[in-house]
């Protein structure tokens, strides 16, 4: 970024690389510093955050996601099953004591 036309200049003292902050189960904290002209620094940080994660991917490291993955196995709920709840749910508010009842 420092050879940058647009960001380069606006930056006062080079990136340093702090180190690893934090191991958790499920995610590595790195910290980065730089120091950047008064005005607004958080362009540099969202520029940076732009270009650092598409080349993390490229060199292959896969982010966690926060995503939620729901699969069925054999004798799970066939295609008309889930469109069928679906269409229920849809059509009225759940009543948990009522659901209860049903099972």
């Amino acid at each position: 970024m420092l050879e940058d036309e647009e960001f380069g200049p606006e930056f006062l003292v080079p990136l340093k690389m702090q180190g690893i902050q934090d191991v958790t189960e499920n995610s590595l904290v790195v910290r980065l510093k730089f120091t950047a002209r008064p005005g607004n620094p958080s362009i540099l940080q969202r520029e940076a955050m732009k270009r650092l994660l598409p080349a993390l991917r490229e060199a292959g490291l896969s982010l966690a996601s926060n995503a939620v993955t729901v699969r069925s196995g054999p004798g799970g709920l066939s295609d008309a099953d889930v469109a069928a709840a679906n269409a229920r749910l849809a059509k009225k508010p759940i009543d948990p004591e009522a659901a209860a009842a049903e099972t």
